[in-house]
């Protein structure tokens, strides 16, 4: 019986060790394929801050884009016209002149103005803050309007600027303009 148990228990042996070396060699299998699976999934998860980075940059340009560059609470400046009143050189604001009239010296109404003065306008910059933006898409065009904080009412896009210069670059060509 010695001999039996001998072999039996040598065959237990064998096939425990043989189970274990099957069992190790599959956690190895097993530990390499999560180390890879690990690092693909470190590498898809680099990807997606990666790409969510993009698509913030993105969406920031996209609307950059559409709003002209502005965004809400931006300073902006803007063309705010003056009136300058200046005595009629015809009448020197009395609203009549003396004219003779078949030969007759008579006083009448002053042809060239109205009240005595005549009015030009005066275009300056002036600053304001941009509190809301519009958007409008159409077939053919976008194009983007903005609601001013002092003035209370919405300009196009060619009527707000970016700096004081750009703005008093525009104000002098008109002003130049309305002087000829």
């Amino acid at each position: 019986m010695d001999k039996f148990e001998g072999k039996l228990d040598s065959l237990i042996h064998k096939e425990v060790r043989r189970r274990i070396r099957k069992c190790v060699k599959h956690l190895d299998r097993t530990e390499s394929e999560n180390a890879r699976l690990s690092a693909k999934l470190y590498e898809q998860e680099e990807e997606i801050i990666a790409l969510e980075k993009e698509l913030k940059t993105a969406k920031k340009l996209s609307l950059q884009s559409l709003t002209g560059g502005y965004k809400l609470g931006d300073k902006v400046w803007i063309v705010r016209s003056e009136a300058e009143q200046k005595n009629c050189e015809k009448c020197n604001g009395s609203k009549k002149v003396n004219a003779i009239i078949d030969g007759v010296h008579e006083e009448i109404k002053c042809p060239s103005c109205t009240f005595g003065y005549q009015t030009s306008w005066i275009l300056t910059p002036k600053e304001d803050q941009i509190e809301f933006i519009t958007i409008t898409i159409e077939r053919q065009k976008t194009f983007a309007r903005y609601w001013l904080e002092r003035i209370d009412r919405y300009l196009d896009e060619n009527e707000v600027f970016k700096t004081k210069e750009e703005c008093q670059k525009y104000c002098d060509e008109i002003n130049a303009k309305n002087q000829e």
